[in-house]
Parts: C-alpha cells; structure tokens; sequence
C-alpha cells in the first residue's frame, strides 16, 4: 500500500531480522499457518541483507503496523515476505496468523473493475487462507452499509475476533491496480483508515499489514 507508515520502517530499492541465529541459515522446518493445511516453506536460497529483515520484522510486531517494502521488479520483494513470515511461524507460532495474498490471483476483468467484486473476492480469499468458511452474506449489506464498511465488518466482527492471535496480511502485487483507479483509490483509503483505527480500536490493534 501507499501510504506512509508514521514512524514504521520502509524497506526501499533493496529489499532484505537479526534474531539471533536466526538469519544465518534458514529453518528446516515446515511452518504451519493455524487452521490451515498449508506450510511455509522456508527457501534455502535466500541470502539475509541486514538490518534490513530485522527492521521489517521489529515492524511487524507492533501492534496496528503498516509495513511498506518498495522495490523495483526482481529485487526480491517477494522473497523478503516470504522469508519474514517463515520466521515469524518458526519463532512466534501459533502467536500469529499469517496471510500472503498476491493480487495476481484475482480475474482482473471481473475482480479489479468494481470495488464491490474486488473486496469480496478480497475476503473470500483471507477466509480461505486463513481456513474459515467464507460467512459473506452474514456480514455483507452493500445496499444499506456499501462495500467499504461490509468488508470492514467482516474482518472487524468475524476475521479478527476468531482467533486471539494478530492477523499478518501480507499483500502482494499490489500494482495490478493502478490500472483501476475506481478501485485502488478506495481500496487504499479502506487500508488507511484500518491502520488509524488501531490507534482507538483494540481489536485492530491485532492487525498488521504488509
């Protein structure tokens, strides 16, 4: 996302924790995300660039984080989320839930067009993640509420008081909409005004997004 995290690092150009032995060679492992069926894999590749992990991860675990990794194209964006949250489960877990979504996923002649399609395809695919059936139409009143606030209501009364454990989410290809101003513009407000509620909500104060 593109706003400004307020004092939250922001990881720029070159995307790279320094807990203690943790970097120098990567968790053998399987980390197994709660209620899900899925693992982490940690990529015996990756070569650690600190401080730049150890910034991200001190991020991450403030209550209410916004986290912004900015990079070019093939610097490794990807390969930092995926490396945060393998640390993450192999030190933390099960004291977080964690969600890497790519908005490469989406139909973007159906999902990227309308604001409503997207943010319901958006939290069919947290639930999915996170192993919860989708519970849309109990939450979701386009008609009287809009978008916006149904999809806040659904993480706020059935996503985020299911477990109480923070939510990691980690979205990724996040420039698949710019192309869609109608959508990213509200979508990104919809973000920030999710961050700035943890400030007085206690219940976002489990949310963090990277």
């Amino acid at each position: 996302p593109s706003p400004s995290q307020e004092g939250n690092q922001s990881s720029q150009n070159t995307p790279t924790l320094e807990r203690p032995n943790s970097l120098t060679s990567p968790p053998k492992s399987k980390i197994q995300n709660p209620k899900s069926q899925d693992c982490l894999i940690p990529d015996e590749h990756y070569i650690p660039r600190p401080p730049i992990e150890q910034k991200c991860y001190d991020t991450i675990l403030q209550p209410g984080s916004l986290l912004r990794i900015k990079a070019p194209k093939q610097m490794g964006k990807t390969a930092l989320v995926n490396h945060l949250l393998c640390e993450l489960g192999e030190f933390d877990a099960p004291d977080y839930r964690t969600v890497h979504l790519s908005l490469e996923l989406s139909d973007r002649r159906k999902h990227l067009v309308d604001l409503s399609q997207f943010l319901r395809w958006f939290c069919i695919n947290i639930s999915r993640e996170l192993g919860l059936p989708s519970e849309l139409d109990e939450y979701w009143d386009e008609e009287g509420l809009g978008a916006k606030v149904s999809c806040t209501t659904y993480f706020e009364q059935y996503i985020l008081p299911d477990a109480d454990c923070p939510l990691v989410l980690c979205l990724d290809d996040v420039d698949l909409l710019f192309p869609f101003p109608e959508v990213y513009e509200d979508f990104f407000g919809l973000l920030r005004s999710w961050y700035e509620k943890a400030r007085s909500r206690r219940i976002w104060k489990k949310f963090r997004l990277v």
